[in-house]
């Protein structure tokens, strides 16, 4: 991720806002890319217990019962700190993969 970082850091005629969750890779990349010279903040969410019923295995995340949001550097505008863009990306992305996997029957895994 470093690498992408960096040629994204030397394209940018602007100065931007960045949100990501809490991994440790995305921090040391952003701080190895931009320095201090951006507004950056953490949204960190909490998770709750599963829901599932007794003796049945649940597949799906947790239930997200908050966030923290921590500011790394910059001064971050709170009202756009935020994972919602790339989740909702994330999701279409893989929705539609799905989707190519179940139609095409040339990509089915035997």
């Amino acid at each position: 991720m470093p690498g992408n970082s960096s040629d994204l850091a030397e394209r940018l005629t602007t100065r931007v806002q960045l949100t990501t969750d809490g991994h440790k890779t995305y921090l040391e990349a952003v701080e190895e890319a931009f320095g201090t010279s951006m507004g950056y903040a953490l949204l960190i969410k909490i998770y709750g217990k599963s829901k599932a019923k007794d003796g049945e295995i649940r597949y799906s995340p947790a239930e997200c019962m908050g966030s923290e949001v921590r500011v790394v550097s910059g001064n971050p505008d709170g009202d756009h700190i935020s994972t919602s863009y790339v989740e909702r990306q994330n999701l279409t992305n893989y929705g539609g993969a799905f989707t190519l996997l179940r139609e095409n029957p040339l990509l089915k895994v035997i």
